[in-house]
């Protein structure tokens, strides 16, 4: 697409095709954030996110493999509490990081009911604090969307009903759905964490029903 392009281009210029970049890393990504995964609608809602930072690797300045489409589009936007601007210019391994595109990325974290997350190596938790993935922001942004699907604790145990709980049935249609890719190739919002927590909630429910039956005097 971009054979014309100068063979010796740098990223801030020179003829850089940073739209038909952008464009391919949303198709690869699934229009999801590479940090947060939240859902990006648009090639305005993110900019183009150096993994090894420019600053250290000017040698990977150019490089696809070291390049993510992350929000907001405003890199340098603190505001946003979490995801690429928290990062910044942060040198990062194998040892304090987890990159997203290896295979092992999503069994390295854990996703809880309340929208937050946990690491279960300790690259995975100093990834957790460079990119502020328990920001209270992107916390309530993912417990937003489990509860959307009943995936909350049963009001009987807790004594509170917010929200329609799922059933098991209904949590394993939204584990067995949430990863695949939708029309326009788009994931669905924190797609892994929905997909942990479904799995958990629905093995959980279907034992809660397990125990409910052995009790009940006709079982």
């Amino acid at each position: 697409e971009n054979k014309d392009t100068p063979h010796n281009i740098v990223f801030s210029g020179g003829g850089f095709p940073s739209a038909a970049v952008k464009a391919a890393l949303l198709r690869k990504q699934g229009w999801l954030c590479g940090y947060s995964m939240v859902a990006l609608q648009s090639e305005n809602e993110c900019h183009i996110e150096h993994i090894f930072p420019q600053s250290r690797y000017p040698e990977l300045d150019t490089d696809f493999d070291n390049v993510l489409a992350c929000a907001p589009a405003n890199g340098g936007d603190t505001a946003i509490g979490y995801g690429a601007p928290q990062k910044a210019d942060r040198d990062v391994s194998d040892v304090n990081f987890v990159f997203p595109y290896k295979k092992s990325c999503e069994a390295r974290f854990a996703f809880a009911l309340d929208g937050s997350v946990a690491g279960n190596t300790d690259a995975a938790r100093s990834a957790i604090e460079t990119l502020k993935l328990n920001n209270s922001n992107l916390r309530d942004k993912r417990l937003a969307a489990i509860r959307a699907r009943g995936l909350t604790n049963r009001p009987s145990r807790q004594g509170l009903r917010p929200y329609k709980p799922a059933t098991a049935s209904e949590a394993r249609r939204v584990a067995d759905s949430v990863m695949s890719c939708k029309r326009g190739g788009k994931y669905a919002e924190f797609c892994v964490a929905l997909f942990q927590i479904a799995s958990a909630y629905a093995d959980r429910e279907e034992k809660w029903a397990a125990r409910l039956k052995n009790k009940s005097p006709s079982a």
